[in-house]
């Protein structure tokens, strides 16, 4: 039998091509030189170059302009970013915009597309560019008319080990991303060698989503929070620990007493699987309609919050309610 030539495997693009293509497709693509706290490129004489991009808000640079920025340097020197929100010229009134959903890690990523898929809407998310991070979390890509002003919206919040806020999911409008084809370890607890990587569509293929499917996402989002507004805004009020009746219930009552009470009250359990693994429960007010949570048990701790202030007798963001008539 004839000798066969295994063929050769494409190589990917460089990095300079890689970022004229995701001009062509629309997108706005910034470098970023490592070691370097601030966007900026490397010119023809090996002098790296700050970059201000926030002029590219709106409209693209010329193409001219970006592949000045990329002809110096490649993934061992440079991470490619991309600005959400800037917009190619088009002879419609409305342009889509490209915007992307930061995720900080896997567990919030998994909760997310668990959200999604049980709540019927897998489409929303089969249309999003989807990329892993270094740390595990994810970036969710998409288009969308539907835009508002802000550089980002931070949707959900996890409190560390001291208390403290942390971000777990922000939607990224006006703002920069780092993006795949990148490589360099930029922050100090990824690992050497670490990579951004596509394992759902393609940057120069973004599609569009409408308003109401983007709200679907944002609020998917939102319900992933873990942080009461009180302590996201630095006044934490948590249950006392002395001899209040609301005390002495939060001593006694778990998961199962607050779901056996919420629900003979016309409240609805809406736990995802997710949340049963880590000991916490969802409700829903009677009345209450979407994917919107009104109270939590777990998510601060062995207590019972209510984040919704049309929930009477309850008080919103507190952790018993002694005017309970049980």
């Amino acid at each position: 039998m004839p000798e066969t030539t295994p063929k050769k495997q494409a190589r990917p693009p460089g990095l300079l091509a890689t970022a004229l293509a995701y001009w062509d497709a629309g997108l706005t693509p910034i470098p970023h030189v490592a070691g370097v706290e601030e966007p900026s490129y490397i010119d023809r004489r090996g002098t790296v170059v700050p970059l201000a991009w926030g002029r590219y808000k709106v409209h693209q640079p010329p193409r001219e302009t970006v592949a000045q920025w990329f002809a110096q340097g490649d993934l061992t020197t440079l991470r490619l970013e991309v600005l959400t929100g800037s917009a190619a010229p088009t002879k419609y009134e409305l342009s889509t915009r490209p915007q992307i959903l930061d995720v900080e890690s896997a567990d919030v990523f998994e909760a997310f597309v668990e959200d999604l898929h049980l709540s019927g809407h897998s489409n929303i998310l089969y249309r999003c560019v989807i990329e892993r991070t270094p740390s595990g979390g994810a970036h969710v890509g998409f288009r969308c008319q539907t835009i508002s002003d802000k550089p980002k919206l931070v949707l959900a919040r996890r409190a560390d080990a001291a208390g403290a806020p942390q971000i777990l999911l922000e939607l990224l409008q006006h703002q920069l991303c780092t993006v795949a084809p990148t490589q360099i370890a930029w922050k100090p607890d990824r690992p050497a060698g670490a990579t951004y990587h596509l394992t759902q569509g393609a940057w120069t293929k973004l599609q569009t989503i409408s308003g109401e499917q983007r709200h679907i996402l944002i609020e998917t989002c939102k319900s992933l929070n873990e942080v009461p507004e009180t302590i996201v805004a630095g006044h934490p009020r948590s249950p006392g620990s002395g001899t209040r009746p609301g005390d002495h219930l939060n001593t006694l009552a778990d998961r199962d007493w607050w779901t056996a009470l919420l629900t003979r009250h016309d409240w609805r359990e809406v736990t995802r699987p997710h949340q049963a693994r880590q000991g916490m429960a969802a409700f829903q007010r009677p009345g209450k309609v979407g994917g919107r949570l009104s109270a939590t048990y777990g998510k601060t701790g062995p207590y019972f919050y209510v984040f919704s202030s049309n929930a009477a007798p309850f008080e919103p963001d507190r952790g018993y309610s002694p005017s309970l008539n049980l």
